[in-house]
């Protein structure tokens, strides 16, 4: 494999990962140019998975934003029980609660790579948006400086720790019938499996 599609396929992973990212975010008057950008680096990087793509879209473009916005609080908002909780501690930990110990591991990656929580974000460091956007992150330092580090702690980051709680999530998620974000979390996890 030549070393510029060695780097395309790195960008088209630090993509999808951070279109993922964005799409778990509370559903906004942008989604659908969000999901014409994943759309467009699905067919682009991996066709075999455009059939979440297929179904996704036509969800996207029948459901009114308030109704994406509701299956969005349901599933990973609240205010009652979460369907499907989008931290890893709730996962990871025998406590079944937030800020466990796996969101300190989340936050030492994040320190070992150079970042520190901004005190503005609102989420634990174990949201899956922002494990998402660390993967990105990640990617793009390794591709800025074609130092193999970056590509290591990306290794071990997914390794042993998110592709740890990403398929009970997605099974939760999956469970849920909300084929949207069924679809979202089914492409989340074989994007992981496969970086």
């Amino acid at each position: 494999m030549n070393n510029t599609l060695i780097v395309n396929n790195y960008i088209h992973e630090a993509n999808i990962c951070k279109l993922l990212s964005l799409l778990y975010c509370q559903p906004e008057e942008d989604i659908m140019e969000i999901f014409s950008c994943l759309e467009q680096e699905v067919i682009d990087f991996w066709p075999e998975k455009t059939h979440f793509i297929i179904k996704m879209k036509a969800i996207c473009e029948q459901s009114p934003l308030e109704e994406m916005k509701i299956a969005h609080a349901k599933l990973f908002v609240g205010p009652f029980d979460l369907i499907a909780p989008p931290y890893a501690s709730v996962y990871l930990d025998n406590e079944r609660r937030v800020m466990g110990d796996s969101t300190m591991e989340a936050l030492n990656y994040y320190r070992r790579a150079g970042l520190n929580p901004d005190s503005n974000f609102k989420e634990p460091p174990d949201h899956i948006t922002t494990e998402l956007e660390f993967i990105y992150y990640l990617t793009a330092k390794f591709l800025n400086s074609e130092d193999n580090q970056w590509l290591e702690l990306r290794r071990e980051f997914i390794e042993n720790h998110l592709n740890r709680w990403i398929n009970p999530f997605a099974k939760k998620v999956n469970d849920s019938q909300t084929i949207f974000y069924q679809d979202l979390a089914l492409l989340t996890e074989e994007v992981l499996t496969n970086l």
